[in-house]
C-alpha cells in the first residue's frame, strides 16, 4: 500500500462520461417556442453520427408529458417524460424533465434539465442514475498528480537505495 506507482492516476476512467452520451435538453423547446404537437428533433454527435427523436406532447393525464420515439441498436424504443416548470424571476417558466428511469422498480423522477443516453445504454435518464461523470472531473488534477511523480520517484530511489546499503 502506498507504494510506487499506487493511487489512481494509473488507472482508466472508470465512470462514461457525458460527452460520450447522446443528450436531451429542455432549451430547444423553449427557445424555439415549441407549444405542442409532434416534432423531430435532429442533431450531430461528436462521433458525427446523426441522429433523431420524434417527440410528441400530449397532455391527457394533467402534467405534460412528452412522448420520445427513437431508434437505437435496431429496436425502436418509446419513452415517456414528464414536464415540470417552475416560474423564473422576471416573469415565464422554465421547464424541467422528469428523469423516467427505473431503478428496482421505482422511478427516479428527478428534476433535471437534461437527459442522457449512454452509449452502452438504450434508455434516457438523469446523470445520476446512468452515473455519468465529467470528463474535466477525471482530468482536473492530473497535471498536478504527473508533476509530483518525480518527486515520489526520487524519494522511493533514496529509500530503497538505503534499505540496499544497509544490507
Amino acid at each position: 500500500m502506498g507504494g510506487l506507482w499506487s493511487g489512481t492516476w494509473t488507472r482508466p476512467t472508470r465512470k462514461p462520461v457525458v460527452e460520450q452520451s447522446i443528450v436531451l435538453d429542455t432549451r430547444p423547446f423553449t427557445k424555439r417556442r415549441w407549444r405542442g404537437g409532434r416534432a423531430i428533433f435532429r442533431w450531430m454527435t461528436n462521433t458525427g453520427v446523426e441522429l433523431s427523436i420524434g417527440v410528441i406532447l400530449s397532455q391527457e393525464v394533467g402534467a405534460p408529458t412528452l412522448q420520445l420515439v427513437y431508434n437505437k441498436r435496431e429496436a425502436k424504443f418509446r419513452t415517456a417524460v414528464w414536464l415540470t416548470s417552475t416560474p423564473v424571476h422576471f416573469g415565464g417558466k422554465r421547464w424541467w424533465f422528469r428523469c423516467p428511469m427505473k431503478k428496482d422498480g421505482v422511478a427516479c423522477v428527478r428534476r433535471c434539465a437534461k437527459l442522457y443516453c449512454p452509449l452502452g445504454s438504450a434508455q434516457f435518464g438523469c446523470r445520476l442514475c446512468h452515473g455519468l461523470s465529467y470528463r474535466s472531473c477525471q482530468e482536473a488534477h492530473k497535471m498536478e498528480r504527473m508533476r509530483e511523480m518525480p518527486a515520489k520517484l526520487k524519494a522511493r530511489v533514496e529509500y530503497l537505495s538505503r534499505r540496499f546499503e544497509a544490507r
